[in-house]
């Protein structure tokens, strides 16, 4: 059984096109894993709130190569979650798929 990057609580922190290996079939594998961070998914609800735990989750925002980095890092977000590794993989691999067509 394989489980997701999300599923076990790992942000990548650098998905861009080197780090995506996409298959002939469409299969998606990631790889380079060296700013890869754990997080507590109850901490991103937290810090909508204002509660205390929120401080758990201040990350740089200096990670993700400049040309992949969402526009929230962009604006020098502290706290983030997964999204910042959808927007890189959205990134590259939509307009892989639409140049098949």
């Amino acid at each position: 059984m394989e489980l997701t990057v999300t599923q076990n609580h790992i942000l990548h922190r650098d998905m861009k096109a080197a780090n995506l290996l996409i298959s002939n079939n469409g299969s998606l594998r990631i790889a380079d894993f060296g700013l890869a961070r754990s997080y507590d998914p109850s901490a991103a609800i937290n810090a909508n709130t204002g509660s205390s735990r929120s401080k758990e989750r201040r990350y740089t925002n200096c990670v993700v190569t400049r040309w992949y980095r969402p526009p929230e890092l962009l604006l020098g977000a502290r706290n983030y979650g997964g999204e910042i590794d959808i927007w890189g993989v959205g990134y590259d691999y939509n307009p892989s798929t639409l140049s098949h067509c």
